[in-house]
């Protein structure tokens, strides 16, 4: 079920407001042509040029041939960075020192490290992340499972969001203090995230496409029609980074804690 116009206008308008702010920061994006990196360069276009910066761990990653063909419909700029075993072999004692994790955890940091050290290169002072959206427009694929489990989903996506800076936030954070790089997350803005919070949890539910509410938003801003339809997958799945720390860490290459069940922090 969609939302009104007006509350789609009202939430365009609070994600524009938390944009705004970031004009004239030298910002980046973190990019992976999904659905809440691109609505977040939709909306920064009416403000400032910000400058996409992709990662990928294969020639060919879904997140690269995608983040092309947006970068290229939005006309902005977009810078893009191929890594190895190698590169990941070189960083990953620095990045578990920071902060040790499970696979996922570290996988994240990874991709983050090498995100900012690109915006550093390109002497940026900032970086903007879609970080929340997952949480706030029921994504994961968790929350289905949790839903048809018969769970209380809307506590457990309140827990979501409540630790949420202490988790991936905060990986983000120590990361790109590393390079002296500011961080916005624009979808956690506290107007934004209590106006989100107003739509009754049903209108966030869709059989289709995850996201229905944010797939508003975003065509609100004219995002590419290859996007709005995207089934999108996590950042490092999508560039193929998952794949490659899989492999290193069955080679006993790199370490990490264990898995935890979902919403267990």
């Amino acid at each position: 079920m969609a939302i009104k116009p007006s509350q789609v206008l009202k939430l365009a308008k609070l994600l524009e407001k938390s944009i705004k702010k970031i004009s004239g920061s030298r910002a980046s994006i973190a990019f992976s042509g999904g659905l809440d990196s691109t609505t977040l360069a939709a909306v920064s276009k009416k403000f400032y040029q910000p400058i996409l910066i992709t990662l990928s761990a294969a020639k060919n990653s879904e997140d690269l041939l995608y983040s092309k063909k947006a970068a290229k419909e939005l006309s902005l700029p977009l810078k893009t960075i191929t890594i190895n075993e190698k590169k990941i072999l070189s960083v990953y004692p620095k990045i578990w020192k920071l902060m040790p994790g499970t696979l996922v955890d570290m996988e994240i940091m990874l991709s983050v490290y090498f995100i900012c050290k690109k915006a550093k290169e390109l002497n940026q002072k900032a970086i903007v992340f879609g970080s929340g959206a997952e949480e706030l427009f029921v994504g994961y694929n968790k929350y289905f499972v949790a839903l048809k489990e018969g769970k209380n989903l809307k506590k457990l996506l309140e827990l979501e969001l409540k630790t949420l800076p202490k988790r991936d936030i905060l990986r983000i954070k120590k990361v790109a203090k590393l390079f002296n790089l500011k961080t916005y997350f624009p979808f956690l803005e506290k107007a934004f995230v209590k106006e989100v919070k107003k739509i009754p949890l049903k209108q966030h539910i869709s059989q289709e496409l995850s996201k229905p509410v944010l797939r508003q938003i975003a065509e609100f801003y004219t995002v590419p029609s290859l996007v709005l339809t995207r089934k999108k997958r996590a950042l490092q799945y999508g560039s193929n980074i998952h794949k490659l720390c899989l492999k290193l860490a069955k080679e006993n290459k790199i370490y990490a804690l264990e898995p935890r069940p979902p919403f267990t922090y």
